[in-house]
């Protein structure tokens, strides 16, 4: 086994799904394990767009610029954010073990998207039954139920 993918978004079984990917590595004489945090920020939208003919000369124009350094502010600070998360995940876990290579990336995108691109070269998809999202009944969670039909390699679903 020569990589492992794993999904991590801060939720208590994508930390398991770390610890035993990092076990699984270990077992195959250092695997590279690739832990992956994937989000998508949320869209903004003018508020004011029926009116937008009322605005003074040049207003529009100073307000897209406002809420593109806004944005860009935003999704620097979640990149940050994130890149904190597995930083702190994988520490926590005893950081890298020995003849085992860890790599943290950062993605903005679909965390399902993203996960299933990157499963195209991997020999492993580790992830938690169930992450972050409103509905906590269901046993297998949103990204979970389409990496496992959509991953181009073996996934493992920890609970």
């Amino acid at each position: 086994m020569k990589e492992i993918i794993v999904g991590l978004d801060g939720s208590a079984a994508s930390i398991r799904a770390l610890r035993w990917a990092l076990q699984q590595a270990q077992l195959f004489g250092g695997a590279r394990v690739t832990v992956i945090h994937a989000y998508r920020l949320a869209e903004m939208r003018g508020a004011y767009a029926y009116s937008e003919s009322y605005l003074p000369a040049g207003a529009l124009e100073r307000r897209t610029e406002q809420e593109h350094a806004l944005r860009a502010e935003e999704e620097t600070r979640a990149h940050e954010w994130a890149e904190r998360l597995i930083a702190e995940a994988v520490d926590a876990e005893g950081g890298e073990p020995e003849g085992t290579v860890i790599d943290l990336v950062v993605v903005t995108s679909d965390p399902a998207r993203a996960l299933l691109e990157r499963s195209a070269g991997a020999d492993l998809l580790v992830l938690g039954s169930r992450g972050l999202g409103g509905f906590q009944g269901l046993l297998v969670g949103s990204v979970s139920q389409k990496c496992l039909h959509h991953a181009h390699c073996p996934v493992v679903v920890i609970r």
